[in-house]
């Protein structure tokens, strides 16, 4: 039987293993420009993982993952730094949170294409 919440336990496994991907994340967005920044973070926000970071991910044992909360707070005050709204990671708040002034004059290219007919 696997001990749930305790060192060596599947659920230790698992929020160490995230640790590492929100450490891993901090980490690539450290060296970049905060436009670039700002983009990762919207396909984050966009994909759900912020969301799992304030809803989920938040709410594990301080005692048990500080690491974790580290990285989160590492997450949030870069995203501070740069202008990004950090409330639902930072206070677990969820709902529809305002894009920041500075992504509205993002233009995208789309290339279009025409799908094979006839297969």
């Amino acid at each position: 039987m696997v001990p749930s919440g305790f060192k060596g336990g599947v659920e230790w496994f698992a929020t160490e293993y995230l640790t590492a991907q929100v450490s891993l994340i901090n980490a690539l967005l450290a060296p970049m420009s905060p436009r670039e920044r700002r983009m990762v973070r919207m396909d984050m926000r966009n994909t759900g993982f912020e969301g799992v970071m304030g809803g989920k991910l938040r709410k594990a044992s301080r005692e048990y993952y500080p690491g974790l909360h580290m990285e989160l707070q590492r997450w949030c005050w870069m995203g501070h730094q740069d202008g990004w709204p950090v409330f639902t990671v930072s206070r677990g708040e969820e709902g529809v949170v305002e894009m920041p002034v500075a992504m509205t004059d993002v233009d995208f290219e789309v290339e279009e294409f025409e799908l094979p007919r006839g297969i």
